[in-house]
């Protein structure tokens, strides 16, 4: 008897545990306006659908598309401390004009293993982008980009054709290339609108990155209810970097995790 109350025990901690590991919501912080006052986004409310997309739980979340909760946050600073409360920055047509300090502490975040997600518009609304020297070039007459996994074919679907709007810019095929991303999106006329690197590609133990060159193929054409093809491209966007993180337990998970292995321990020595 008292050995099976041990096994069932050893049961529960471990289900706990294990389970705790996907309970570590996934925080995606942007710039408040007073950091982006160009183009205020972020806050504005021109992307509160797509925020309210990223914390809907059929989308992220136990039982949803992606298993894992996203949580978004305003950053009213940006430096090491503020960003080490994110898991991934999301700059919305950050314009040229942000703090350079802000823009150097992101791309320190960013090569320290916290993944970035870059919604530029043109070649003067992409300070990170300069910064980790993959800029976005002058704007481009595309109006419709069409691509492949995993942005036009994850878990919130595969489609075709997305729309543009505004301002819109193109990547270098050859920088892409020699920073070891991919591109997985292309305007009607065959520039990069899309590209993605997994964590540690553009440098060891660097996170997990996504440019695309025109912010309006979430903020302006997506819809979330019902979710058309930019909508999806947007959630794609999400889930490319949420399944790219490394999920690390909170400190009550490591603790039951510890639990949980010295009682498996012990009742193994106590039956020799």
């Amino acid at each position: 008897m008292r050995r099976k109350m041990k096994k069932i025990l050893v049961s529960l901690v471990l289900l706990v545990s294990l389970g705790g590991l996907q309970a570590v919501p996934f925080v995606i912080g942007g710039p408040d306006g007073s950091l982006a006052p160009v183009t205020p986004y972020w806050t504005d409310g021109s992307l509160a659908a797509y925020r309210g997309a990223l914390e809907n739980a059929t989308n992220f979340g136990a039982g949803g598309v992606v298993s894992r909760e996203i949580q978004t946050s305003t950053l009213t600073q940006i430096n090491a401390t503020t960003l080490a409360g994110v898991d991934a920055f999301i700059a919305p047509a950050w314009h040229d004009s942000a703090p350079a300090t802000a823009v150097n502490a992101v791309k320190d975040f960013f090569l320290a293993g916290g993944h970035l997600i870059l919604m530029n518009d043109r070649n003067d609304f992409d300070p990170v982008g300069d910064a980790i020297e993959i800029p976005t070039l002058v704007q481009t007459s595309a109006t419709t980009s069409t691509g492949n996994a995993p942005l036009f074919d994850g878990p919130f679907g595969a489609f075709g054709a997305i729309n543009h709007a505004g301002l819109r810019g193109n990547l270098d095929p050859a920088v892409v290339s020699n920073t070891g991303g991919t591109a997985v999106g292309f305007g009607q006329f065959g520039g990069i609108t899309a590209a993605v690197w997994d964590a540690g590609v553009f440098a060891p133990g660097a996170g997990s990155l996504v440019i695309i060159t025109d912010v309006d193929m979430v903020r302006t054409t997506g819809s979330f209810s019902p979710l058309n093809n930019n909508g999806r491209f947007g959630l794609n966007i999400a889930a490319f970097v949420v399944n790219s993180d490394n999920v690390v337990p909170e400190p009550g998970t490591c603790l039951l995790l510890f639990l949980g292995l010295g009682i498996f321990l012990r009742s193994n020595i106590s039956k020799k």
